[in-house]
């Protein structure tokens, strides 16, 4: 066969009369270095059989073992083919032929075990078909790739975008290293100058903007610091001149007339009392002071901003010829702020009107005027801040009303801030100035109460209520004992209603009454004090409101109660009606002739 071809040996050849005979690999990879013809030669003994109009394999697969021989499923050589039992160089071995040319793009060098041709890596192509060597592998250009293997042509070799490079057969473009730029199609980057940045994507430099900077190779433009700038396209920043100042990127900018410059980074203003017609300045001592004059203004630029006075909510200062702003912050309890005129204000005791028992209890109001606000003192209560009574106390301060003393406590004094658990073995009704000792105690006072068998005793007196006996129902007598209670400043449970009886007239004039005895039994200690209070002006201070018409009451008798027998202790009667005698006798009565007693008198009268 000529060189790059080869002769495919038909299997029909290599049968014979007696069966097929078959040489093994070894012995024909030996004898094809003597020559493939007289192989042939020697291995057909016998007429040879016609050729067949085709190869046929038993499969696939069984034609494409490795090297130029055509091979049987179960690996023996069926025939040898191919000049030298080799694959021509340049031609791969395939199902049916050993004689295929390598596409472009690909090469074989003719080895035994060549099956298939090689690829040509990425980064280059061959456009030579049947190509015999690696050699025919084109490098694509430096400043182009290509990510494909066995590429047939030139085509496939991309260009570089801009912002990357590359070498000679290159599979992908390179980018360029931050600071440096590239155009497309590059073989290299190239570094940026100072005073320029590369851009994100490598394709340019860009110029740095005023208020910035770089040195070569550099990403990125750094901010000028405070009090420092620069132009566009500045390698370094550098100091603002004296008189201006700026911004940390900003520009710098001359200080207005009015403030002047101290460090490069901000204007000061001129306080006031002077003013700076001058723009640029950079010392406080271009400031000029008002001259006989003041000025409340801060960074005035023209003397026109001095006057003779200053403003309202204003005041004088002398030493810098300012108009500075008054204090308005409020001062503390009883105390207001004064005038501000020729200097600032300052705090003052109060002296508004209050009532003689209270304190100041705010600041003036307005802050400046002579209005504290008062309260009470603890232990007087009320608009006018009166002493608490005996009996009653108030805790804290202010215009609230005092409040009594709780059952068994006192308050002996006036102006009592809080009251007094009464002794042990004493009590005492809500609102007393004094503790009474309990039934069965006695004693010079209540702290010395002890128990004894003949001091409690019995007070007794008789009220006159302007109603029926029906009218007198179970809740009137509750309410009753509440009010009798109360003006006795006992308990209600010391009190009880031993009658009641109608004393109606049989005069139509007259309006119905009852007559309603009652008992408080109490300590003897405290019997005089409860039949001193059981008069008609006590029962009607604490009955009327409650709904009931007092009219005469009988005078309270005491009883006192012993182990052996009562007696009378006191007997001292109220004033009666008028007409009726002023007083009776101290004697012992039953409560039936003290009630004909007093129906004789009304009789009588």
């Amino acid at each position: 066969c000529e060189a790059g071809t080869e002769r495919k040996i038909l299997r029909s050849e290599m049968e014979m009369p007696g069966g097929p005979r078959r040489a093994s690999h070894a012995t024909l990879r030996t004898l094809s270095r003597a020559g493939a013809a007289a192989v042939l030669l020697l291995l057909v003994a016998g007429p040879l059989v016609a050729p067949v109009a085709a190869y046929n394999c038993t499969s696939d697969t069984a034609c494409a073992y490795a090297g130029c021989n055509d091979r049987s499923a179960d690996g023996e050589v069926v025939a040898a083919s191919c000049e030298g039992g080799t694959c021509v160089s340049g031609n791969s071995t395939h199902n049916e032929a050993c004689s295929e040319p390598c596409k472009a793009g690909t090469y074989s060098n003719g080895t035994w075990d060549e099956v298939h041709c090689v690829t040509c890596p990425a980064g280059k192509y061959s456009e030579t078909v049947g190509a015999s060597d690696s050699s025919t592998c084109t490098s694509c250009d430096a400043g182009t790739s290509s990510e494909t293997t066995g590429a047939g042509n030139a085509t496939t070799c991309t260009p570089c975008a801009a912002g990357k490079y590359s070498a000679a057969a290159a599979s992908e473009c390179t980018q360029c290293a931050g600071g440096s730029k590239s155009a497309a199609d590059s073989l290299s980057c190239e570094s940026c100058t100072a005073g320029t940045s590369s851009s994100a994507d490598g394709s340019s430099c860009t110029v740095c903007d005023a208020g910035t900077s770089s040195a070569a190779v550099a990403s990125e433009c750094a901010t000028c610091p405070a009090g420092m700038s620069s132009a566009a396209e500045a390698s370094e920043c550098a100091s603002c001149e004296d008189g201006s100042v700026s911004t940390a990127g900003g520009l710098c900018v001359a200080c207005e007339a009015g403030s002047y410059e101290a460090g490069f980074t901000e204007c000061t203003p001129c306080p006031a009392g002077s003013y700076s017609e001058d723009g640029g300045a950079n010392d406080s001592s271009t400031c000029t002071l008002c001259n006989g004059t003041y000025s409340a203004t801060v960074g005035a630029n023209a003397s026109s901003t001095c006057t003779s006075t200053c403003p309202a909510s204003t005041f004088t200062v002398e030493a810098t010829r300012a108009c500075a702003a008054c204090t308005t912050t409020v001062c503390a309890v009883g105390k207001y702020r004064g005038a501000c005129e020729t200097a600032d204000g300052v705090c003052k005791d109060c002296t508004n009107a209050k009532p003689a028992n209270a304190d100041y209890s705010s600041a003036g109001s307005p802050f400046d005027e002579n209005t504290c606000g008062h309260a009470c003192k603890i232990g007087y209560g009320g608009t006018t801040c009166a002493a608490c009574e005996a009996g009653k106390k108030k805790a804290a301060t202010g215009a609230a009303e005092c409040t009594d003393c709780l059952a068994n406590t006192f308050s002996a004094a006036a102006a009592a801030a809080a009251c007094t658990a009464c002794p042990a073995n004493s009590e005492a009704a809500s609102g007393s100035a004094l503790c009474y000792c309990s039934v069965g105690f006695n004693g010079a006072t209540p702290a010395a109460c002890v128990a004894c068998s003949n001091c409690t005793s019995k007070v007794t007196f008789t009220a006159t209520l302007e109603m029926t006996v029906a009218e007198f129902t179970d809740a009137k007598k509750e309410s009753y004992i509440a009010g009798v209670a109360q003006a006795l400043s006992i308990t209600t449970g010391s009190l009880t209603i031993t009658s009641v009886t109608d004393t109606s007239t049989r005069r139509r004039l007259l309006a119905a009454s009852v007559a309603v005895e009652t008992t408080a039994t109490v300590s003897s200690a405290k019997a005089k004090a409860v039949a001193e209070a059981a008069t008609s002006a006590k029962l009607k201070s604490a009955l009327g409101p409650l709904g009931f018409t007092v009219g005469a009451v009988t005078a309270a008798a005491t009883v006192e109660v012993k182990t052996t027998q009562a007696s009378v202790i006191n007997t001292t009667p109220e004033t009666t009606p008028s007409g009726a005698p002023a007083s009776l006798p101290a004697l012992a009565l039953s409560w039936g002739a003290a009630t004909a007693l007093l129906l004789a008198a009304a009789h009588w009268r």
